[in-house]
């Protein structure tokens, strides 16, 4: 990976979410990574040791949706979308806006 694509700071420090950030670089644009990285920065404190009901990490549902979502070619809103949407099962998280 090159330096203009590859992301940096706290997301990809992270073991699980540094290693999966960088398999997109084939895939994404890096402007586009950058804004990925953002959410899951965003995102970690609400999925660090959380656990679904079945006892999986959130964090790996999490990454594994992503992924699938990736595998397909959606676009980045999409994608960023999956990253996010167990945040808001978190009961301190508030939308800006309810539709």
């Amino acid at each position: 990976m090159n330096q203009e694509t590859a992301p940096s700071g706290l997301a990809t420090s992270h073991p699980e979410t540094g290693h999966w950030l960088e398999n997109l670089s084939g895939i994404y644009p890096a402007g586009e990574i950058a804004i990925m990285q953002q959410a899951l920065a965003f995102s970690l404190p609400y999925y660090e040791n959380r656990y679904l009901p079945d006892g999986e990490p959130v964090l790996a549902h999490v990454l594994g949706v992503a992924q699938v979502l990736a595998a397909q070619r959606v676009d980045c809103d999409t994608l960023v979308a999956g990253l996010l949407h167990a945040v808001f099962r978190q009961r301190s998280v508030r939308p800006l806006c309810v539709w």
